[in-house]
């Protein structure tokens, strides 16, 4: 059997069903503990080192609570940094399909296609993926397809330059920012 932990195994038990399991061999290890302590430890020895084990259980509960504060401020500042990011690149995929709009329509059709599949990818096949704990990456195939569509216009005037110049430095950003977390 092997009982090495793999990154998967977390996400295969319902969270409830972890938590009780820990919390019901905590409650039953400390009751054999105890009577453990009943068994082979005299009632006077018991009495003579109580206010010792009062300490050394404060400081431990201490130290635990410390450590548990600190676990739960990072876990909350990396879901900060999640949401946001994604945010970001909500905001930027908005960006390169406002951008998208002012090009002729084989052009703006086909760009929309791949905007519009690049999002549904994200939240239907990355994002369940990535609550699970894998690494899926499908989107990469859209925004290529976006970036050669992009670089392969040919500008028929100075606003059209400026609007491919806009659409190219929308996808950089967009790329740069499905990189950053």
């Amino acid at each position: 059997m092997n009982l090495i932990m793999q990154p998967g195994m977390v996400y295969e038990y319902p969270l409830w069903g972890v938590g009780l399991l820990l919390v019901g061999l905590a409650a039953l290890a400390a009751v054999f503990l105890e009577l453990a302590a009943r068994q082979f430890l005299s009632f006077e020895f018991r009495r003579r080192h109580n206010d010792v084990a009062a300490a050394v259980f404060s400081v431990i509960g201490v130290t635990f609570a410390v450590l548990l504060a600190f676990v739960a401020m990072l876990a909350w500042e990396h879901f900060s940094r999640a949401k946001a990011a994604s945010y970001a690149e909500a905001a930027l995929v908005l960006d390169v399909y406002n951008a998208s709009i002012g090009f002729a329509d084989p052009e703006m059709s086909l760009m929309r296609h791949d905007i519009i599949g690049y999002i549904e990818t994200v939240v239907s096949v990355e994002w369940p993926a990535q609550a699970e704990g894998r690494t899926v990456d499908r989107g990469t195939a859209y925004l290529k397809k976006l970036n050669s569509i992009a670089i392969g216009l040919k500008p028929s005037g100075v606003a059209d330059g400026n609007l491919q110049a806009l659409l190219l430095q929308s996808l950089t950003r967009l790329w740069d920012a499905r990189q950053s977390l």
